[in-house]
């Protein structure tokens, strides 16, 4: 994730702070997949970041398969994985 050119300071600074709390591992993995489709970053992490508030999570909407990204992200951390609603395509 990086700034774009013509951003105010403010923006600037939001980029920094979610760039921080991104792991390396799940950077290499959201950036491999935003090959294959479009990841955006959303909910709780944006909204600290706007507020100068600690960053706990993030969370990822994706064009295409959300449960792979879960998956990937999960083995890339050793961590869970969990489907939450495979009809809705929805892990964790």
């Amino acid at each position: 994730m990086a700034a774009k050119a013509g951003q105010t300071v403010r923006e600037r600074t939001i980029w920094r702070r979610l760039d921080r709390a991104m792991p390396e591992a799940v950077r290499r993995v959201v950036e491999r997949l935003a090959a294959r489709g479009r990841v955006v970053l959303v909910g709780g992490a944006v909204r600290d970041a706007c507020l100068e508030r600690p960053i706990h999570d993030l969370d990822f909407a994706v064009q295409g398969n959300a449960v792979e990204l879960a998956r990937a992200v999960a083995n890339c951390l050793r961590g869970d994985f969990y489907v939450m609603d495979a009809e809705r395509g929805t892990a964790r």
